[in-house]
Order: structure tokens, then sequence, then C-alpha cells
């Protein structure tokens, strides 16, 4: 089964867009959550590797907050 090379070509580039598409949608998000809570806003590209994607929320979910070490004497609680 040989497919025509304009359709092969097409789907190559719904699959590039898609995955553009894909990663903004994960980058942007927690690049706003790392710049609000006082990390850099850089970190949010580790989501784009395989196994740090799944590590990364809970580091930043328990991890202790820049932003909040002033408030109540240095505790994020």
């Amino acid at each position: 089964m040989c497919l025509d090379p304009a359709l092969t070509g097409m789907v190559w580039m719904f699959v590039i867009v898609m995955s553009i598409i894909g990663a903004l949608l994960t980058v942007i998000p927690f690049w706003r959550i790392c710049t609000r809570v006082g990390l850099p806003g850089p970190l949010a590209l580790l989501m784009l590797l395989p196994v740090v994607n799944i590590i990364f929320p809970f580091y930043v979910a328990f991890a202790d907050w820049p932003a909040f070490k002033n408030r109540n004497g240095g505790s994020s609680l």
C-alpha cells in the first residue's frame, strides 16, 4: 500500500502543528505558575521532557515556594 506523497506530507504537517500546539498548551500555563510561585519561568520547559513532566508538577506542588517564604514567618502554610 503506497500513499500519495502529498497526502503523507499533509499528515506530517498536521502532526507537527498539533505537537507545537500541545507543547504550547502545556508550557505556557506552567510558565505562569512557576513565575507566580517565585520559581524561574523557564523551568516550565521541563514539561516537554517525557519523565520529568510527571515529576515536575509534584515538585511544584510540594516544594517551598520562594514567593511565599516571606509570609507567615518563613513557612509556606
